[in-house]
């Protein structure tokens, strides 16, 4: 018992002088100069991928001569040679968001760093087009750590990017922000402009699918309960009923939220594919010819590829009535299915090429998107600004 005490007691002191450290760090490295210096996180450490890569991968395409640091929480991942790796609970990622100019974010969840005079905050957020209640409209669903975060997040925020004119009415009213919005499309979703034969070849032979076999992707969004059980998809019936159209031979490949763990929900073999390990979601996105999901706003990049979609959502009751879904949600002009049976019934009679055609009418009646392949282009330009010290507003610091 009394070693017990004293390593519990050690780890405590450990943990304490850590706190301590990093507080002092961030107070500390405040006196550095501010450098050319952009610094980058995808989900808090997460790999190579979302909105920051795409403005990172378009600073580099422009060749412009700033310091560009990447933030990992111990994630194996191939950047780029011209992009520098810090971890996130590292000092050195202190003092790199410390003496940055610009940081780009695509979660609300807090760096470690305490914002300077002079720096400029952009918040890409990862997901447009959200169908599901987020932020302050589900408040009393969400964990009031994570609340007292996106608060300061939002306080912290230059500009925002906004993919469609329903983003923008979101942002507005849910994310506790009255500052510049920037209505020029998503980075991530300049991709799906772009040719990606040579992509989709090499995703399909990193994950061993033959190159002529089509991709079903099934990409449910995360509950905030951590349930898994919804994730009930019986892929291999799935794939019956795909290959029972005879349009060819079909694949069905797994990719959870980053913020589901592991899971052993699915048993994957040569027809179900796991796609969780794929650091950027938007390859799969352009790999893939038809989109299973429930409430994830994934389904807005496919309508923009012109692809069919179909909604899976055995909890879609409990659901609404708990977290809640936003009035468009039922308009969408997607099949909602409650079960497995409703789901195949649906893609064996389904006629693909009107059912695609419906979507792509309603997106455009309903839906304003200012996604066009240039969004990258129009945040890069704006950090140049930034950079060059050109008389770009800034909210201030909270130190």
């Amino acid at each position: 018992m009394i070693r017990i005490t004293r390593r519990k007691i050690l780890i405590q002191i450990r943990y304490r002088y850590e706190r301590f450290s990093f507080m002092m760090a961030k107070i500390l490295f405040r006196v550095f100069p501010l450098k050319d210096k952009i610094v980058f996180s995808n989900f808090n450490g997460q790999g190579y991928g979302d909105n920051p890569k795409y403005i990172a991968d378009e600073i580099l395409r422009q060749k412009l001569p700033y310091d560009l640091v990447w933030i990992t929480d111990n994630v194996k991942s191939s950047l780029p040679s011209e992009i520098r790796e810090v971890n996130i609970h590292s000092i050195h990622c202190v003092y790199d968001l410390s003496t940055a100019k610009v940081i780009v974010c695509n979660v609300k969840n807090g760096l470690p760093y305490i914002k300077r005079k002079g720096q400029y905050y952009i918040q890409t957020w990862h997901g447009g087009f959200p169908m599901k209640y987020i932020e302050k409209e589900c408040e009393s669903y969400l964990d009031p750590d994570y609340v007292a975060k996106s608060k300061k997040d939002s306080k912290l925020t230059d500009l925002i990017l906004s993919s469609c004119s329903s983003d923008t009415q979101i942002f507005k009213k849910s994310f506790w922000y009255d500052g510049e919005i920037l209505e020029k499309g998503i980075p991530r979703n300049d991709l799906l402009f772009k040719d990606n034969t040579e992509l989709v070849k090499e995703l399909k032979c990193s994950l061993h699918i033959d190159s002529d076999s089509k991709i079903a992707l099934y990409a449910p969004t995360f509950r905030d309960n951590g349930d898994v059980d919804v994730y009930s998809l019986n892929t291999e019936e799935l794939v019956k009923s795909l290959n029972g159209r005879n349009e060819g031979k079909w694949v069905v490949v797994v990719r959870l939220h980053p913020n589901v763990g592991r899971t052993n929900k699915f048993s994957f073999s040569k027809n179900v594919v796991n796609g969780c390990n794929i650091s950027d979601p938007q390859h799969l996105v352009v790999a893939s010819d038809l989109l299973i999901t429930d409430y994830s706003s994934i389904m807005y990049d496919f309508s923009i590829m012109k692809k069919p979609v179909f909604l899976f959502a055995p909890d879609f009751n409990d659901y609404k009535n708990g977290r809640g879904l936003r009035p468009l949600f039922f308009k969408l002009p997607f099949s909602l299915c409650l079960n497995n049976q409703e789901l195949n019934k649906v893609i064996c009679r389904v006629n693909m090429k009107v059912y695609v055609s419906q979507s792509e009418r309603f997106f455009k009646q309903v839906v304003k998107t200012w996604d066009n392949g240039h969004a990258s282009e129009n945040v890069v330009s704006r950090i140049k600004s930034v950079i060059d010290n050109t008389n770009i507003k800034r909210k201030s610091s909270l130190f």
